[in-house]
């Protein structure tokens, strides 16, 4: 058991403080909240399981793929993994997702194996990478994520028109048409 405190006065800097209420947002813990301190990552639960988020895409369409490159720019500190859902190793890790499912949708794997399909993994990695953060209040605004829903499956339905699609040389682009 760990116990980490956060003292939070009005002198401690704003920019501790975020981070103070990040790693709250983030742990599996018990904290109080007074004045003057926080207490935090009082363990609780096991370690989670899976060190890194994993992000499941489209590894052929180049959208998607230039997304996965802001990502990887905006994750500073390797939480995330990327995999493209035609890799084996989706089919054998992630039975549950349908290749329909993979096809309509990037797939974020949380930590503890909570899956978030389209808009709702972003919503998640909003929260979950700093450089995201200022994103997260437009999130998470009550009532909105039906139109982030239908944006996003927007754009992921012409996600090939937008920016086209990248096969490698076995063909492996018509085995899924």
């Amino acid at each position: 058991m760990s116990v980490t405190v956060y003292n939070w006065s009005s002198s401690f800097p704003f920019y501790q403080r975020m981070i103070a209420l990040y790693r709250l947002c983030r742990s599996d813990s018990v904290f109080v909240i007074s004045q003057v301190t926080v207490v935090t990552q009082i363990k609780t639960k096991s370690e989670p399981a899976s060190t890194q988020i994993v992000v499941l895409y489209d590894g052929q369409c180049n959208f998607c793929t230039g997304q996965v490159k802001n990502l990887e720019r905006l994750d500073g500190r390797g939480r995330l993994r990327f995999i493209s859902l035609h890799d084996p190793v989706v089919a054998r890790d992630y039975p549950d997702l349908s290749f329909q499912q993979l096809m309509d949708q990037m797939w974020v794997v949380a930590y503890d194996g909570r899956k978030y399909g389209g808009a709702d993994a972003i919503r998640y990695l909003s929260r979950q990478l700093p450089m995201l953060w200022p994103l997260a209040p437009l999130m998470h605004v009550p009532g909105t994520m039906p139109i982030w829903r239908y944006l996003y499956r927007q754009i992921a339905k012409r996600r090939y028109k937008i920016a086209g699609r990248n096969c490698d040389e076995g063909g492996t682009c018509s085995l899924h048409q």
